[in-house]
C-alpha cells in the first residue's frame, strides 16, 4: 500500500531542492484520491518550472475554479500566459494582487509585468506600495525606472536620496540626473564613484562634459574613444564634433567606427555629413543602401529617414523623375511604413492609382498600422463609405488589447468618426476591459464619452445614461478630463429621462429555494442554449477536446458547433474561441473572450 503522506512529504522536499522532474514523477505515483489541493498547486508550479506550459496552464485553471480565492494560483497562472505570451496574464497578476494586496511577490510581478508593457501608470502605484512594504533595493530601482519613464526625475532623484542612495539603483540615478540637466552634479557623482571606468559611465561621463566644458570634452571623447572603442560611443562623439561645425572630423569618426555597423541608426548618422561634405548624390546613394537593403527593419526614425531620402531624390531628379525613380525600389518584402510614406508621396503627386496599390500592399503586411494609414488615404479622398468598411475590418480582425489600444487612439484623431463606428469600438474594448492598460482605459472611457454624446442627440437618454455610467466605472483616477466630462454628461443624462422618482416601496429580490447562483457567468444572448452550455464549459476549463464538449452539447456534431459560435461572435465583434489544432480526442479548441 502507498504511504500518500510519506510520498507528499517527499514531493516538498524534492521541489524545497528545486528538483522539479523529480517532484514531478513522485506527485505521479500518488493516487489521485489522496491529491489534495496543496499537492495539485504544487504540481502546477513543478510543470511550469520545467516549461511544460501547456500543462501548467491546464493544471492552474482547473486549480482557478476549484480554489478561486487564491493567490498564488492566480500568481503562477499569470507567470504561465505571461511566458507563453497570453495577454490574459495581466488579469491574472491583478487578481492575484486583489486577493493578497500585502503579498510582495504578487506586487512585484505585477508591476514588472505592466512595466515591461510600457504601461507605467498602472505600475506607480504599485511600485510605490512595494517600496512601502519592502524598502528594497531593486524594488526603489523598479519605481526610480518608472518614474523616469514618466518624465518624474525629479521625484526619481528624490526618491534616490531618501532611500539613502542604494547601490543598485545608481545607475538609474545618473540617468535622472542626465534628464534632468544636472550635469555639474551627473560630472561629480561619475567622479566619487569607483566605477568609473564602466562603459555606461564613461558615456556619462563625456555627455557631462558637453555641457560644462566642451574643450575637455573633445579630448576625453579621444582618450576614452581610443581606450574603449565602442558603436556607441562613437556615435555620441560624432554627435558631438557636428554640433560645433566639425563636419568633417565627424564624418572621419563615423567612417572609421560606425560605417560599416549592422545597426541603420549608426550607418544613417553619416548621411547628413556626407551631404555636407561630398554632395547629395552620395548620401543618396547612402540612404537607398540602407532604406531599400532586405534587413531594414521598423524603427522610430524610418519616416524621418525616408523623408530625408525624398528630399535628396526630389533635389537631384526634379518631382517626376524622382518619384518614378522610388517606385523602381518596391518589392514585395519591403517594410509597410516606407510603402506608406511612399504611398502618401504618390497621393501627393495625384497618381492615385499607384497610392492605392502601394496602400493595400502595406496593409496586407501590417494590419493596424498601414491599414489605418489606408483608412485615412480613403478618407482624404472622399471615399468615406470604403474607409468605414476597412476600419470595420480592422476593429474586427484585432485580437491583442494593445492592436486595439493603438487603433483607437488614431481613430480618435479623425475629424469625425462615425458614431457606429465609435459603437463598434466600444463593443471590442467591453471583451478586453480587464486586459487594457491606463491608456487604453482612459481610450475607452473617451469613446464612451462620445458615445453618450450621440444618444444624447439622439433622443435615447437611457442609452446615454448606461455608457456614461460604464464610462465613469472603467475612466483611470489620473484622467480628471475625462471623468469631468463624463460625469457631466451623466448630469445631462439624467435631466431628459423621466423625473426622478422612488418606488413606493422598495422589496429586497430574494432567490427561489434551491436556485444556483450564475456570479461569474457572462451571458450571451444571441446564443441558443445549447451553444451558451457549450461556451461556459470552454471559458471554465479554458482547452477542451471534442469528447469534452459532446457530453455538454449532447450532439457528436462539435466541430459544426463551434464553427456556429465562432461566426456568430465575430458577427457581434466578440472572439469567444480558437482551433489548437487536433488530438486523439478530436478537435482542440481554446477559450478567447471575455
Amino acid at each position: 500500500m502507498i504511504d500518500a503522506d510519506r510520498i507528499t512529504a517527499e514531493a516538498f522536499r524534492l521541489f524545497e531542492q528545486e528538483k522539479y522532474s523529480a517532484c514531478l514523477d513522485l506527485i505521479q505515483s500518488i493516487p489521485p484520491r489522496s491529491i489534495d489541493t496543496r499537492i495539485r498547486i504544487l504540481e502546477a508550479i513543478c510543470l511550469y518550472s520545467v516549461g511544460s506550459l501547456d500543462e501548467a496552464e491546464v493544471c492552474l485553471r482547473d486549480l482557478r475554479s476549484k480554489v478561486p480565492d487564491s493567490s498564488e494560483v492566480c500568481l503562477y497562472l499569470g507567470k504561465v500566459l505571461e511566458r507563453k505570451g497570453d495577454e490574459g496574464a495581466r488579469a491574472e497578476f491583478a487578481e492575484a494582487v486583489r486577493l493578497a494586496p500585502d503579498q510582495t511577490e504578487g506586487i512585484r510581478r505585477y508591476a514588472r509585468y505592466l512595466t515591461g508593457a510600457g504601461d507605467h501608470r498602472a505600475a506607480l502605484c504599485l511600485l510605490k506600495r512595494l517600496v512601502l512594504l519592502t524598502g528594497k533595493g531593486e524594488d526603489i530601482a523598479g519605481l526610480m525606472l518608472c518614474y523616469s519613464a514618466l518624465g518624474f526625475f525629479e521625484e526619481g532623484i528624490a526618491r534616490y536620496k531618501k532611500a539613502g542612495a542604494p547601490d543598485e539603483c545608481f545607475r538609474i540615478y545618473l540617468n535622472l540626473l542626465l534628464a534632468s540637466e544636472k550635469f555639474q552634479e551627473l560630472a561629480d557623482e561619475i567622479e566619487k564613484s569607483p566605477n568609473k571606468d564602466d562603459h555606461d559611465l564613461i558615456i556619462l561621463s563625456c555627455e557631462s562634459l558637453v555641457h560644462i566644458n566642451s574643450d575637455k570634452a573633445d579630448q576625453e571623447f579621444l582618450i576614452q574613444l581610443r581606450k574603449n572603442p565602442s558603436a556607441e560611443l562613437a556615435s555620441h562623439y560624432a554627435r558631438y564634433l557636428e554640433s560645433q561645425g566639425l563636419i568633417r572630423e565627424a564624418l572621419g569618426v563615423w567612417s572609421t567606427w560606425l560605417a560599416k555597423s549592422e545597426n541603420p541608426a549608426y550607418q544613417l548618422q553619416g548621411a547628413s555629413l556626407i551631404e555636407t561634405v561630398s554632395g547629395p548624390e552620395q548620401a543618396l546613394e547612402l540612404y537607398s543602401q540602407v532604406l531599400f537593403g532586405k534587413d531594414i527593419h521598423e524603427h522610430l526614425n524610418l519616416n524621418i529617414w525616408l523623408s530625408s531620402f525624398r528630399r535628396l531624390l526630389v533635389e537631384t531628379r526634379g518631382s517626376t523623375v524622382a518619384l518614378d525613380e522610388a517606385l523602381t525600389r518596391i518589392r514585395p518584402d519591403l517594410q509597410p511604413s516606407i510603402l506608406v510614406g511612399i504611398a502618401e508621396w504618390c497621393e501627393e503627386e495625384r497618381r492615385h492609382e499607384d497610392a492605392k496599390r502601394l496602400f493595400l500592399q502595406a496593409f496586407r503586411s501590417d494590419l493596424t498600422n498601414s491599414g489605418f494609414s489606408y483608412a485615412q488615404y480613403l478618407g482624404r479622398n472622399s471615399e468615406k463609405r470604403e474607409q468605414k468598411k476597412i476600419l470595420g475590418y480592422i476593429l474586427k480582425t484585432i485580437r491583442k488589447a494593445r492592436d486595439l489600444e493603438m487603433i483607437a487612439g488614431k481613430i480618435l484623431t479623425l475629424p469625425e468618426p462615425e458614431p457606429d463606428l465609435i459603437s463598434f469600438l466600444n463593443q471590442r474594448f467591453e471583451g478586453y476591459v480587464s486586459l487594457l492598460s491606463q491608456e487604453g482605459r482612459e481610450l475607452y472611457a473617451r469613446c464612451l464619452s462620445m458615445e453618450t454624446k450621440h444618444e444624447l442627440q439622439a433622443g435615447s437618454p437611457d442609452k446615454a445614461l448606461k455608457h456614461a455610467l460604464t464610462g465613469l466605472s472603467v475612466v483611470p483616477v489620473d484622467a480628471s478630463s475625462v471623468a469631468e466630462l463624463l460625469f457631466a454628461l451623466l448630469v445631462e443624462s439624467k435631466t431628459q429621462v423621466l423625473p426622478d422618482f422612488l418606488p413606493s416601496q422598495i422589496c429586497p429580490v430574494t432567490k427561489p429555494p434551491g436556485s444556483v447562483s450564475t456570479t461569474g457567468q457572462i451571458s450571451f444572448s444571441w446564443l441558443d442554449p445549447g451553444e451558451g452550455a457549450v461556451v461556459e464549459y470552454l471559458r471554465k476549463h479554458r482547452v477542451c477536446n471534442e469528447m469534452d464538449l459532446r457530453k455538454v452539447a449532447g450532439t457528436r456534431r462539435v466541430a459544426g458547433l463551434m464553427n456556429r459560435i465562432m461566426r456568430k461572435s465575430e458577427e457581434h465583434g466578440i472572439h469567444l474561441a480558437d482551433k489548437e489544432g487536433c488530438s486523439e480526442f478530436g478537435e482542440v479548441y481554446r477559450y478567447a473572450g471575455p
